[in-house]
């Protein structure tokens, strides 16, 4: 894991699901890909997220 991430966000998270989160890099989106798919945004499944692509 990388050192730069903060400690408080290691202690929430396992090191699998950080890497997953920032793989998918939904933030990174133009905005109509974000706006149109908004419940892949917020929900909770990364798969989800990952087909909104």
């Amino acid at each position: 894991m990388d050192r730069s991430r903060s400690l408080v966000t290691h202690a929430c998270f396992e090191d699998e699901l950080l890497e997953a989160i920032l793989a998918v890099c939904w933030w990174d989106r133009n905005l109509e890909k974000i706006t149109c798919n908004p419940n892949a945004v917020r929900g909770v499944n990364l798969d989800t997220l990952k087909r909104a692509a």
